[in-house]
């Protein structure tokens, strides 16, 4: 059960879009539910503060099903493309608003892997989300150096108050760990929602 788990702080930091977004202590953020009354511009805030700290926006005028992640002043982070449809749905992450480098892709639909290097140590490292069949909860894993299952700690959980439905104000929260790339995981779940609801 997912209460009965503890998100591990990391040390070092583990930074995957920019160090900057790795906060020193536990960080709660809520998230807005992709549904069919979805608007694709939304806020990622704390609850309790209102502090925000992440926005979403759809991009305009493209061919292909775009967003931008930006941070809370509206700076561009990273732009992710939706490529293909259904249970093949993979998203593949650019840095930067109109930047052409890739980073990585996103894939798989109920349990999604992504690997990378650290930006502080440059170790290879694998993030996986898996989501819970019985309550829609998720928790997010850290496999450092991707040497297996038994090596994998766990740096992030979503919690959502009850299954997916269709309301347009359904919220689910996010922890993340001490030390966590925040970036990453908002962008987790924002692409976990999306390949759910295909």
């Amino acid at each position: 059960m997912i209460e009965s788990l503890t998100v591990v702080a990391q040390n070092p930091p583990l930074a995957i879009i920019d160090a900057k977004y790795c906060k020193p202590e536990l960080v709660t953020l809520e998230l807005k539910q992709k549904n069919f009354q979805y608007d694709d511009h939304f806020t990622i805030y704390d609850p309790i503060t209102k502090q925000v700290y992440f926005t979403l926006k759809k991009k305009v005028f493209t061919w292909s099903e775009t967003k931008v992640l930006q941070d809370y002043l509206g700076n561009p982070i990273l732009h992710f493309i939706k490529i293909g449809s259904g249970y093949w749905t993979e998203h593949d992450v650019y840095l930067g608003e109109k930047g052409d480098k890739k980073l990585f892709s996103i894939s798989g639909k109920y349990k999604q892997k992504v690997q990378f290097k650290n930006l502080i140590t440059g170790e290879k490292c694998e993030l996986c989300c898996r989501t819970n069949d019985d309550n829609y909860d998720s928790i997010i894993t850290l496999d450092r150096g991707c040497k297996g299952k038994e090596n994998r700690e766990t740096v992030g959980m979503i919690k959502r108050a009850k299954k997916f439905n269709f309301s347009r104000d359904d919220s689910y929260t996010l922890i993340i760990a001490p030390n966590v790339d925040m970036s990453m995981l908002v962008l987790l779940c924002i692409t976990k929602d999306e390949l759910e609801c295909n």
